[in-house]
C-alpha cells in the first residue's frame, strides 16, 4: 500500500500475469484506491461496538476504521493466533482496541494468489474483527442472571412446596401422638 501523491489517497496495486503458451507475455495491473477497498471490508458488522480491520502477516493495520492508517499494530499473541492458519476465531486479552479485557477476534485470510509468498510482496493480508467485550459477553452474562434467579426462584418454590408437604405429614402424626396420651392417661373414649 502507497500513497500516491496525485492522487491525494492511499492506493494499492492488484495485478496478474497474461499467459499465452505457459509463458508471461505481459502484466494487467490495476490501481486500486484503499479508502472505497476498505469501506467496503469495514460495511460488514455484527453489534454495535464491532469493526473490520485489514492486517498484515506481521501485525501491521493496514486499515482500521477507529484509527488511523499504520497508527498501530496487532500485539504479537494476537499476531501468532492470526497467522497460525486458517480462519477462525480466538480469544486473547491483547486486542488492539480493548487491552487487558479477554477479546473474542475473528480472522480470514484474504487470499489473492495460490503462490505462496507471491500475496502483497511476500505477506498474507489478513480480515480481523474486534469487538467490545463487554457487548460480546452481555448476552451470557444476561443468560447466567436470569439462569441464576430462575434457579433460585425454583429452590424458594421448592423450599415452600417441602414445608407445606411436611406440615400435611407431620400434623395427623402429631394428632395421633397426642390422641394416643389421651388414651394412655386412662381416657378410653377419647377418638
Amino acid at each position: 500500500m502507497l500513497f500516491d501523491d496525485v492522487l491525494g489517497r492511499y492506493t494499492f496495486t492488484i495485478a496478474t500475469p497474461i499467459r499465452e503458451d505457459g509463458r508471461v507475455i505481459g502484466v494487467l495491473s490495476m490501481v486500486h484506491d484503499a479508502q472505497a477497498f476498505y469501506q467496503w471490508v469495514t460495511s460488514i458488522r455484527v453489534g454495535r461496538t464491532d469493526h473490520t480491520m485489514l492486517v498484515a502477516s506481521d501485525g501491521t493495520l493496514l486499515f482500521c476504521p477507529v484509527f488511523p492508517i499504520k497508527s498501530h499494530t496487532l500485539h504479537p499473541a494476537l499476531v501468532a493466533t492470526v497467522v497460525a492458519g486458517g480462519r477462525g476465531w480466538g480469544t486473547t486479552s491483547h486486542d488492539v482496541h480493548y487491552p487487558g479485557a479477554e477479546a473474542i477476534n475473528g480472522f480470514a485470510p484474504v487470499p489473492i494468489s495460490s503462490t505462496p509468498g507471491t500475496n502483497f510482496g511476500g505477506k498474507v493480508w489478513y480480515i480481523v474483527t474486534s469487538q467490545d467485550p463487554r457487548e460480546t459477553y452481555g448476552p451470557i452474562y444476561t443468560l447466567l442472571g436470569w439462569i441464576i434467579a430462575s434457579g433460585a426462584a425454583a429452590i424458594g418454590l421448592l423450599l415452600l412446596l417441602g414445608l407445606a408437604a411436611a406440615r400435611r405429614i407431620v400434623k395427623p402424626i402429631q394428632e395421633l401422638q397426642a390422641g394416643a396420651q389421651v388414651i394412655g392417661s386412662g381416657n378410653l373414649n377419647h377418638r
